[in-house]
């Protein structure tokens, strides 16, 4: 028998009769029956029936839906979503995320037993108690790595730039940002879906096209990565209550999709909450393990002092922290190592701060060079990939730059060069991308 129990913006909504089958009750040997008779009428005709009164045995009723298991473990459970819970069917009736204490059976304000609906097999509740039934865990371990890598950031809208699939991202980019995941009305929980004007502009690219997408790149060595926040992202992550929203929303959208890891891209107040930022990337990086991914992309007016919010957060989460590709972009002139101010879209710019980093405390391996990879891509720092290959030898090799300021010591260890973004490449004819997967290789190996 199939049953559907329909949900919509994870309320709960009573099925129509189309989607829904009715249980067919059935008699067995505990079957008691009465003498007591009563008239039927079927059309014109008069017939007499005897009346049966059942006494059931209630493993004999049929089930009237497969609904998730109530789990203790931080699910976030909407109104009106169901579960069962020691063989009874159960609603949400206040928002709320589950914990040890909160059981069904021990919570009547949060939840009502549901006599009209029957427990049938158990299926698992991953993260999100709106998400009804069993999503499938695309999540996987790609391949480690690389020593020194290229990544991208991939749009999820349109803007101008060449609208691209997953699977048009060509190879000269080792990792790939899908930008971004979208805040919510819940402080901290965040949420993602394919833009639908990406879509069509696509021939209608679909979900599990994207899903497939995903796979089939990190089958080919790519690593794709969700990244949260964006000039216009609002999401704030401040107190405990968020920390927890954030965690649990970003955990059921990378198993959902595939993701290997996130990229933290808060700007401006966004990054007030340090502490709690950092207790919510520790729940998701050890819900997943060691091989999870965790990238920043702060601007370079929060990353003058390891004091900054910023910055701070960078060396809280040090011990997991995969890299930080500062955006050397849309920024005035900044004090780089040493106390020189340097500008913007000179080499000077990117070879003092990036020394700024490493000599304030992140690992060289932990420091990324991102910059615009053309013209229309921001609004100020463009360099030729001759420039930004003259940094990387100057950091990695000792090499002059054809600048003023020279590292104190070399980083052959350097992670890689960043860019926003793949969308705005591709409308270039990925001049930069290529150009720079060849710069990568020739830097130092150390491993």
């Amino acid at each position: 028998m199939s049953t559907k129990v329909v949900y919509k913006n994870g309320d709960y909504v009573e099925p129509s009769e189309d989607v829904t089958t009715k249980s067919q009750q059935t008699t067995n040997s505990q079957t008691q029956t009465t003498a007591k008779e009563q008239n039927t009428t079927k059309g014109q005709q008069v017939t007499t029936a005897s009346v049966t009164t059942k006494k059931e045995n209630d493993t004999t009723k049929q089930a009237t839906g497969n609904y998730p298991e109530w789990s203790p473990n931080s699910v976030v459970y909407g109104l009106g979503n169901l579960v069962q819970y020691q063989g009874k069917v159960y609603e949400c009736t206040y928002a709320h995320t589950s914990n040890l204490g909160w059981s069904p059976t021990d919570a009547a304000t949060l939840w009502k037993l549901r006599t009209d609906l029957v427990a049938g097999e158990v299926q698992t509740t991953k993260n999100s108690g709106s998400e009804q039934g069993t999503t499938e865990n695309n999540y996987t371990v790609n391949s480690k790595l690389p020593e020194h890598m290229v990544t991208g950031y991939w749009h999820n809208f349109l803007n101008g730039s060449t609208a691209l699939k997953i699977s048009d991202v060509p190879d000269y980019y080792d990792m790939i940002c899908v930008s971004f995941a979208n805040s919510s009305t819940t402080p901290g929980k965040v949420t993602f879906e394919l833009d639908k004007d990406l879509s069509n502009a696509l021939g209608g690219y679909t979900k599990a096209q994207f899903i497939q997408d995903i796979k089939n790149a990190k089958a080919k060595g790519q690593h794709v990565i969700i990244s949260v926040g964006g000039a216009e992202g609002t999401t704030y992550i401040t107190n405990e209550e968020a920390a927890n929203q954030f965690a649990t929303s970003l955990i059921s959208i990378i198993e959902e999709y595939g993701f290997e890891g996130v990229d933290i891209d808060f700007e401006g107040g966004a990054v007030s909450g340090t502490d709690y930022i950092a207790e919510a990337l520790r729940t998701v990086h050890n819900h997943f393990g060691e091989d999870f991914i965790i990238t920043m992309a702060p601007e370079t007016y929060y990353m003058q002092s390891p004091t900054s919010n910023y910055f701070k957060l960078a060396l809280d989460i040090k011990d997991i922290l995969t890299v930080v590709n500062m955006q050397y972009y849309n920024s005035g002139s900044m004090v780089g190592y040493g106390g020189g101010v340097y500008s913007c879209g000179s080499v000077d710019f990117l070879t003092s701060l990036a020394t700024l980093l490493i000599e304030n405390g992140l690992r060289p391996d932990q420091v990324g060079i991102g910059v615009p990879s053309s013209a229309p891509a921001a609004g100020s720092g463009l360099v030729s990939t001759n420039t930004l290959t003259s940094a990387l030898n100057c950091l990695t090799k000792g090499m002059a730059s054809g600048g003023s300021f020279m590292p104190p010591k070399t980083y052959p260890s350097l992670r890689g060069v960043m860019t926003w973004s793949i969308n705005w490449d591709a409308s270039n004819g990925y001049a930069w991308g290529s150009a720079m997967d060849k710069a990568i290789d020739t830097l130092p190996k150390t491993k």
